[in-house]
C-alpha cells in the first residue's frame, strides 16, 4: 500500500477563524470595520511577494518592520492610529479547534504521516510546539525556511519532509488560494470550513476512518 499524508494549515484551521479574530482586534482597537481587512488584502494580489505579510511570511522582516509598514499603510487610508505589536494584537484572539485537532490525531493514529504547514506571522506567533510535536511527524513554518504558501517549492519541501509523494499527500487550508497551490503539485486539496466537512472529504483520499476516538 503506498503511503499517505496529511498536511494542515494551523491558523483557521486548528484554530478558530482568522477572520473573527480580525474583526475582534478592530473592535478591540476602536478601528474603522473592514480597515484591516482592506490593508491585508493585498498581500493576497501581490504576485511579486513584496507586501509586508508576504516578507513577513518568509522570515525577511521582522514584527516590528511588519508594523511599522502596515501602520503606514493604514495612515496613507487616513487613520492616525497608534497600534503597538500589531501583528501580535490581530492574531491574539484565536482559539484551538479541538475538533480538527482530534481529526490529525486520528488520522496519525491510522498510519497516515502529518505534518503542519502553516504561514508564520513572526517568531513570537505562540505555536503550541508540545501540542504539534505531539500531533504531527514533521513541522514545517514559512518563516523557518524562507518559503511560503502558495508558492510551488514549500509544498514540495513539506512532501519530501514528510517522505510521501505529492499525489499521496492531502492538504487543508482555509484560504483557497493556498489550497489551489497545493492542488498543482498534484496534492490532494480540501478547502476547511469546519472539521466535520473536512474529516468526511479527507476520508475518502487517505482511506481511513476519522471519527472514532483516539487519546492525544
Amino acid at each position: 500500500m503506498t503511503a499517505k499524508a496529511l498536511l494542515v494549515d494551523f491558523g483557521g484551521v486548528l484554530t478558530t477563524s482568522i477572520v473573527g479574530a480580525l474583526r475582534a482586534f478592530e473592535e478591540r482597537e476602536g478601528l474603522p470595520k473592514g480597515l484591516i481587512f482592506e490593508v491585508l488584502a493585498e498581500a493576497y494580489v501581490d504576485h511579486e511577494g513584496v507586501h509586508p505579510i508576504s516578507r513577513l511570511e518568509r522570515g525577511e522582516i521582522t514584527g516590528d518592520e511588519f508594523d511599522a509598514a502596515i501602520m503606514a499603510e493604514m495612515r496613507a487610508r487616513g487613520h492616525q492610529s497608534d497600534i503597538t505589536t500589531l501583528y501580535r494584537g490581530m492574531l491574539s484572539g484565536l482559539g484551538s479547534d479541538p475538533a480538527m485537532w482530534a481529526v490529525v490525531h486520528r488520522a496519525r493514529a491510522a498510519g497516515i504521516r502529518t505534518a503542519l504547514l502553516s504561514n508564520s506571522w513572526g517568531d513570537d506567533l505562540a505555536y503550541p510546539r508540545e501540542q504539534l510535536d505531539a500531533a504531527f511527524d514533521i513541522i514545517v513554518i514559512s518563516g523557518e525556511v524562507s518559503l511560503r504558501k502558495p508558492d510551488r517549492a514549500i509544498y514540495l519541501h513539506t512532501a519530501v519532509a514528510v517522505g510521501v509523494d505529492p499525489i499521496d499527500c492531502a492538504f487543508v487550508d482555509d484560504l483557497q488560494r493556498n489550497v489551489d497551490g497545493a492542488v498543482a503539485t498534484g496534492m490532494f486539496g480540501v478547502h476547511h470550513r469546519d472539521a466535520a466537512t473536512t474529516a468526511a472529504e479527507l476520508e475518502g483520499f487517505l482511506a481511513v476512518d476519522l471519527t472514532g476516538t483516539v487519546t492525544p
